[in-house]
């Protein structure tokens, strides 16, 4: 049977990846050259939906996997409550499918940067929104896998099944008649953002109240800090852009 425990130790062992990958993209992009907006090739729209695609399938294991086993897996939520569920130790989604999942998941925040090269590829603006949670996404995941916190099966349940539904969004409105079908609607993929955070802030609320409480939550307590802050700013921003996406556009 699979077991992550190999990969926990050999992410401790490389703490210098994450951070020195987030640099990377940060001085990449800030080189970026600025949108343009031009035609784009019909091999350029292959590869984005073959992109797309690959991204969304890739999701949706994830989330096949991980949404059963948060809900009704041992330490569930239906089987023993929430906190069980976010402050279990995390052995009991390290085996197995799910720790394939767990570490699949980590390797895959690197590849996500792909989506930042398509916008540049595609001549398109990078906004603080896209470029920050990337960024940052990738050094909390890391963390939290490697520090094995207890809450990364609900972030990781969430995430997944967020993404099969954006990715399986942006690969449809690549064609002329899902686009006119889907753009009007496309605002709900930013309300289940908002919701993945805010929810991720009360789970991080949680586990804090359990340490401090001192009962058992095997999430170390700069997982539970850096994670919050985080979710509240990614909360913050989603709203922001969500406003101003409804204001009127300009004639």
């Amino acid at each position: 049977m699979f077991d992550s425990a190999p990969w926990v130790q050999w992410a401790g062992s490389v703490a210098w990846v994450p951070s020195g990958t987030v640099a990377l993209y940060f001085i990449a992009v800030l080189h970026a050259p600025p949108g343009t907006r031009v035609h784009e090739s019909s091999t350029m729209r292959t590869s984005l939906a073959a992109w797309n695609v690959g991204m969304a399938l890739f999701s949706a294991w994830c989330t096949l996997v991980m949404v059963p086993l948060l809900l009704s897996g041992p330490n569930g939520i239906a089987t023993r409550g929430l906190v069980a569920a976010i402050c279990s130790d995390a052995s009991w989604f390290s085996h197995g499918q799910p720790g394939m999942v767990a570490v699949a998941f980590t390797l895959s925040k690197f590849l996500e940067l792909g989506d930042t090269a398509f916008l540049v590829l595609r001549k398109r603006n990078l906004t603080n929104l896209h470029t920050f949670h990337h960024a940052m996404t990738l050094a909390l995941t890391w963390a939290l896998f490697e520090r094995r916190a207890s809450t990364g099966l609900i972030f990781i349940a969430m995430n997944a099944f967020i993404h099969t539904v954006m990715y399986t969004y942006y690969a449809a409105v690549l064609f002329p008649w899902a686009r006119a079908l889907l753009i009007p609607h496309s605002h709900y993929i930013t309300v289940l953002q908002i919701a993945q955070m805010i929810v991720g802030m009360f789970v991080n609320m949680l586990a804090s109240r359990e340490i401090i409480a001192g009962r058992p939550c095997h999430t170390p307590p700069f997982c539970v800090a850096s994670a919050g802050l985080l979710y509240s700013i990614y909360a913050c921003m989603f709203v922001l852009f969500a406003v101003e996406r409804a204001k009127p556009k300009r004639a």
